[in-house]
């Protein structure tokens, strides 16, 4: 090869659709017109093949291009972590310089990819439009529909079958009109080779291709077939792609018993039947494409379309004839006018109709090996400019893990002024998916990371969850220096171990993490585990403090912070005064190397939220005068004084009834995750004891814009702590950025106003005060104004992040 000539692109083709049904259906026949257009344009194309493998052994694609085998199935939606990491090695490991994932609503789920630039296809806009048909059709569904949606918006580029389908990309999507390119698929060889259109009479026949799927319209099509049927005007000649659909219409009842119907049949039996029918029927109503509309216009067919964008898109290259070559239906209205299709047979038609679709196709496919290099080339410039705006990397949970913590890290992507590699072990992709500064990662591939981008500042969000295992393993393994590990609170090695035998890593922890701690601390965990009740049948012994000390986190060559506040470190010691033993610090032994980073969080505050938490309060029954106060979080009782908020709102309430004062209520939303059932049934009885049965609301929101709106729904949050581990509370600081009154106990810590600040010893004269002055408007006005200007001076998501990230 001359010097000055560049080496050839190599592209990995994703091949998944070869393991499905389609594989030799349109969107087979699509990504094979693909390849063969990567291969026009200069480019090495490999296929990346899956089990369960449709395609036979002699087929043309295995020799004429290199292939890949991934040892997953498109019909499993399973292993998505080992899935993506393996994809990434491949593509790393061989130095492909694209990777093309063809078919991204189909299993098995990958999430981000950072060893090269990624092309997306889009063949239709079904999960795009219609997301309940996904997402009710079979299980593990919303998983494949919320990764597909992910695949298409995180692409580097993406190419879609038709312009239709851009623009449902960049309606739905919110993807820049500028970051799709539109490649249309090809007809096969014996359409393109027809010179002059075969003769028909227009009465023989329609001839129409029906399919069971939703996109194919199969209801309404039949109804009109029917109608033509019954009316002895033309013969009507029905095919099914597959038996199965065939069979699938049969069982709906929807095929008419004397229709002419074929299935299975070969392509050459399809080409017959096209050019001999008088007219072909086209009634599909939401595909991205219409290849039997555009096979039969070249050959030059009469057509019966519905009019809608993508038919009208498929023919808009004819300025003339058109009403002698098609006959229009209404989608709303599928109704066959009979007399005027009548007409429509017997007029003549214009074959520049044909003439003028036919040579701007042939002009498209021509340009289509110079699209899809144009597309290579925006893929790799869009691959740039996110890298080049990268401000750090984070692992961590995310929301679905049922931990509190996890949505800290959400929060500073939310806030960040960057763009963030993001890694995760656990918990739904959907809740940080959608972030447009964000690309989510398998924990498997952050060493390969650490290794390929080595000046990304790392983040390890040290959440109590599974997902504290592996977070802790590539801290250990892949840390660098300029790195934060961020604790949440002071008693962490108990919750270690615990996870470290779940995860199967006691050897590793014997031999690797504790060999950082001193000779004490290794024997206290070598007695430990000789005593676990899990390791002895018979012997039940409690350990009474941590194991392991604060060594290990020193070894590293991470900076280490925390968000607790001086505050909140001087309860513990007073705790630990009040009631020696009490207090478990694992981190004393550090405690001058901690630095202190205010906890922060993206401001909630939108006006879809306020309108969400005015809406709940209605349909709830509450007034607008009447007394929100709202306790969120897992309901238990371990540190969070649940039952003294309870005993204190039904206090508040009851002289509240009896003082007749006022109208206005006091009402208590409960919301969270039943941990602690008979703590549960004692609230419900103290309520219903009281009378006030009904002012007890309890609810568990899955999403977090609902939770944000259960807290904008309140005049107050009660956010109480005992403070043994050392705990700061998200919930907090969600309250102050919605600019909602947050009520606190004096020990917790979390004192910011003296309004709010409860005394330990009387807390049901302390929050009646504090209803008291809620009940009075502006007072609660200012009492907000006073939580929102907290939340700006102390708790801002981007000021936090930026602070964390900072050089010491």
């Amino acid at each position: 090869m001359p010097e000055h000539q560049p080496a050839p692109k190599r592209v990995l083709v994703d091949g998944r659709v070869f393991s499905s049904s389609a594989f030799d259906r349109g969107m087979g026949r699509y990504v094979t017109h693909i390849m063969e257009q990567l291969e026009a344009a200069g480019c090495l194309v490999t296929i990346l093949l899956y089990r369960d493998c449709e395609l036979s052994t002699d087929s043309k694609l295995l020799t004429d291009y290199a292939i890949r085998f991934a040892n997953y199935s498109p019909l499993e939606n399973l292993y998505a972590h080992e899935f993506t990491a393996y994809l990434s090695a491949l593509l790393e490991s061989e130095s492909y310089d694209s990777y093309v994932d063809t078919t991204p609503f189909l299993a098995p789920r990958r999430f981000d990819i950072f060893s090269c630039p990624v092309i997306a296809v889009c063949y239709d806009f079904i999960p795009l439009r219609y997301p309940d048909f996904y997402l009710r059709n079979y299980q593990g569904a919303p998983q494949i529909y919320y990764n597909g949606l992910a695949r298409l918006v995180k692409a580097d580029h993406i190419i879609s079958i038709s312009t239709t389908v851009r623009d449902q990309v960049v309606r739905y999507l919110g993807v820049p009109n500028q970051n799709v390119t539109v490649m249309c698929p090809t007809l096969e060889e014996r359409y393109l080779s027809v010179q002059q259109f075969p003769d028909a009479d227009p009465s023989n026949y329609v001839f129409t291709i029906l399919g069971s799927h939703k996109s194919k319209n199969p209801e309404g099509s039949l109804e009109i077939y029917k109608q033509l049927l019954a009316s002895d005007l033309v013969e009507v000649r029905l095919n099914a792609p597959k038996q199965d659909q065939l069979d699938s219409l049969r069982n709906a009842k929807l095929i008419p018993n004397d229709a002419f119907v074929s299935a299975d049949i070969t392509d050459e039996q399809k080409f017959e039947l096209q050019s001999g029918a008088g007219v072909v029927a086209h009634l599909s109503i939401e595909e991205g494409f219409g290849i039997p509309l555009l096979e039969a216009v070249f050959l030059g067919r009469k057509v019966l379309a519905l009019d809608i964008p993508i038919n009208r898109e498929l023919l808009e290259a004819a300025k003339v004839g058109r009403e002698s070559a098609v006959f229009w239906l209404p989608p709303q209205n599928q109704t066959l006018n009979l007399p005027a299709f009548k007409r429509f047979l017997e007029a003549p038609v214009d074959t520049q109709f044909h003439d003028a679709i036919r040579q701007a196709y042939l002009a498209h496919w021509g340009a289509s090996a110079q699209l899809i290099a144009d597309a290579l080339r925006k893929a790799e410039a869009g691959y740039a400019a996110w890298w080049e705006r990268i401000q750090a990397k984070i692992f961590s949970s995310i929301p679905g893990t049922s931990c509190g913590v996890a949505d800290y890290s959400v929060a500073y992507v939310r806030s960040a002024a960057g763009n963030i590699a993001f890694f995760f072990s656990e918990g739904e992709q959907e809740n940080i998916s959608y972030l447009t500064n964000v690309k989510l990662f398998t924990h498997y591939d952050f060493q390969r990371f650490t290794a390929k981008f080595k000046d990304v500042k790392g983040l390890f969000n040290f959440a109590f969850s599974t997902a504290l295992h592996p977070g802790l393993d590539l801290a250990r393994k892949a840390s660098r220096a300029g790195d934060v590990l961020l604790l949440h609170e002071r008693r962490y090695f108990d919750g270690f171990r615990y996870i470290h035998m779940w995860a199967n890593g006691v050897n590793e922890l014997l031999l690797d993490v504790a060999g950082a701690g001193t000779e004490e601390d290794r024997t206290k965990l070598a007695i430990d585990f000789v005593f676990r009740p899990e390791f002895n049948r018979y012997k039940h012994v409690r350990n009474e403090r941590a194991p392991i000390s604060a060594q290990w986190l020193r070894s590293l060559p991470v900076r280490t912070v925390s968000h607790l506040p001086p505050a909140v470190i001087e309860q513990l010691d007073r705790q630990e005064s009040i009631n020696p033993g009490s207090i478990i610090n694992d981190m004393e032994a550090i405690e001058d190397d901690i630095d202190f980073v205010p906890l922060g969080i993206d401001d909630r505050r939108n006006p879809a939220v306020d309108r969400a938490s005015r809406l709940l309060r209605v349909h709830r029954g509450v007034q607008m005068d009447d007394i929100v106060i709202g306790h969120y979080g897992l309901i238990l009782n371990d540190l969070k004084r649940l039952w003294d908020v309870t005993q204190a709102v039904v206090a508040a309430a009851s002289h509240r009834e009896r003082d007749r004062r006022d109208s206005r209520r006091v009402f208590f939303f409960l919301v969270g995750k039943v941990i602690d059932k008979d703590l549960f049934e004692r609230i419900r009885a103290e309520f219903r004891n009281a009378g006030l049965a009904d002012r007890l609301i309890h609810s568990n929101p899955a999403f977090e814009n609902d939770f944000d709106a259960e807290i904008a729904a309140c005049d107050a949050v009660a956010c109480f702590r005992v403070q043994t581990r050392g705990q700061l509370s998200h919930i907090f600081v969600r309250a102050l950025s919605l600019g909602t009154p947050v009520l606190v106990n004096e020990r917790s810590g979390y004192g910011y106003d003296p309004r709010t600040t409860i005394k330990e010893d009387d807390v049901i004269n302390g929050v009646s005060a504090a209803i008291d002055l809620i009940a009075d408007k502006s007072k609660l006005l200012e009492m907000r104004r006073h939580a929102r200007q907290h939340y700006e001076s102390s708790h801002r998501g981007d000021k936090s992040f930026d602070e964390m990230l900072r050089d010491r």
